[in-house]
């Protein structure tokens, strides 16, 4: 009778457990929802200032192409170093 309910109280003691890692899965699931949502939005700022970037980019390519000419113009070559 005795190794029955320590069997019972064993498998008692088990459920719990496994409520409990129901419980641990259940808000891991959504921490990792959570983690999802926040890495799209941070790829999609990231997108966006890369594309941004690569807008001045090509703005200071015509700026640059655009002095060339102007001193080309005048008579005038002056090397013109623009960093973004």
């Amino acid at each position: 009778m005795y190794t029955i309910k320590a069997k019972d109280a064993g498998v008692g003691e088990l459920r719990d457990e496994l409520k409990k890692l129901h419980g641990s899965m259940a808000d891991l699931r959504t921490l990792c929802s959570d983690l999802e949502g926040k890495s799209s939005s941070l790829q999609d700022e990231r997108d966006s200032v890369l594309k941004a970037l690569e807008k001045q980019k090509t703005e200071a390519d015509e700026l640059r192409l655009t002095l060339r000419e102007l001193h080309v113009c005048n008579g005038v070559y002056i090397y013109v170093e623009v960093h973004v």
